[in-house]
């Protein structure tokens, strides 16, 4: 007999997840569950600044003051600098009840602030709720199951936040297929039965070990039953199909599922054959082919939704008062041509110069002099 089929043992990878640091996981099995994620919530502060003549310097900041108290805890107080427009306030256990106030701003010179004006006084923290993602798969193509055909494993993404995963429910199924024929060879007629069973194990492989996802001992995947086939008689075997996997299995280990590294899935396939008959007159021509498929999906913890508050602030400029008393006329002062310049430079509005008029009033004021020296003169000499 002559058997041309490929029957050998063969191991074929699936790289499952983009996440996680690793753990072993056996079938039906989970891991220590770790604690489950704590979820805060967070709520946001937007200021906005009336200052229509510009007098407060970019970067001001403006304190803002909130109290939080948690469920059935005690009230803690803070400040925050508003530098941003926006400001947002995280860590806030769910279920708070948030006060808030807003002192008055530092004073600025030339202008006057405003109380500020706040949208509400309050807001309580909504609590988590927790959530699925969908069912996420990847496979290898379809392999040959013969020794040292390999391939390079498929990256399914898993969860990327540790904070708020809470669990994984995964599966890993492995699909066989086989087809073929029988040929008598023999120059009389032949009785014979061919059956194929194979052994498929699947593996779940970390960096601190491995563990297997489930094991199919033997399933058959072919029976002819008893053939009668003449000389040269050719006898096609399927094809046939069959799919073996573990069950959905849980864990809650973020380590695993959620990081930066990824669990890897593997199949390791045996197939085998039980031959009734022929001779050693029938050759058998087969090719038997498998498929590594692993999927997940994950829970996880979903924050209240991030609520707001704003406030507003305004400054204006400060405005002198006129001086108290009455009104006061202004004085002009006298311009070009006017007569009080023409007083000044000794012109008159005609023009006309008055050089002469001084002239003579001088020679006048000479005479007078004059003739009261003269007159002095002829008192002394009586």
């Amino acid at each position: 007999m002559r058997l041309h089929s490929r029957t050998s043992r063969s191991r074929r990878a699936t790289a499952f997840g983009a996440f996680g640091a690793l753990c072993v996981l056996a079938a039906g099995a989970s891991a220590t569950p770790a604690s489950a994620a704590e979820v805060t919530g967070s709520f946001t502060v937007d200021r906005s600044l009336v200052d229509p003549t510009g007098l407060v310097p970019a970067g001001t900041p403006f304190v803002f003051a909130y109290t939080v108290t948690p469920p059935g805890g005690t009230p803690v107080s803070h400040t925050v600098s508003l530098v941003e427009p926006t400001t947002t306030i995280t860590g806030v256990p769910t279920g708070s009840h948030v006060t808030f106030s807003a002192p008055m701003p530092t004073p600025i010179a030339g202008g006057t602030w405003g109380a500020p004006e706040l949208s509400a006084d309050s807001l309580t923290i909504g609590e988590s709720t927790t959530a699925w993602t969908e069912w996420v798969c990847a496979s290898t193509p379809w392999l040959i199951t013969e020794v040292g055909h390999d391939t390079s494993g498929v990256s399914v993404p898993g969860f990327g936040d540790p904070d708020t995963f809470l669990s994984a429910e995964y599966q890993q199924t492995v699909g066989i297929r086989t087809s073929g024929a029988l040929v008598n060879e023999a120059a009389n007629t032949q009785l014979f039965r061919y059956e194929r069973s194979v052994y498929i194990e699947g593996l779940m492989t970390t960096p601190a070990g491995s563990g297997e996802t489930f094991v199919d001992p033997g399933s058959a995947i072919l029976d002819t039953g008893l053939l009668t086939l003449a000389p040269g008689d050719l006898h096609p075997l399927g094809p046939v199909a069959l799919t073996s996997g573990s069950e959905v299995l849980t864990s809650t280990d973020a380590s695993v599922w959620a990081g930066t590294d990824a669990p890897v899935f593997s199949m390791l396939t045996l197939n085998g054959n039980t031959q009734t008959g022929g001779g050693g007159n029938i050759l058998i021509e087969e090719t038997t082919e498998a498929q590594n498929t692993a999927c997940a999906r994950y829970q996880y913890l979903v924050p209240p939704a991030t609520q707001s508050v704003s406030v507003a602030y305004s400054i204006t400029p400060v405005t002198v008062d006129p001086p108290s008393g009455g009104d006061v006329t202004p004085v002009a002062t006298p311009g070009p041509g006017s007569t009080g310049e023409l007083a000044r430079t000794g012109q008159s509005s005609a023009g006309s110069s008055v050089s002469v008029i001084l002239a003579a009033g001088a020679a006048l004021l000479v005479g007078t002099l004059l003739l009261l020296a003269r007159g002095s003169h002829s008192l002394r000499e009586e």
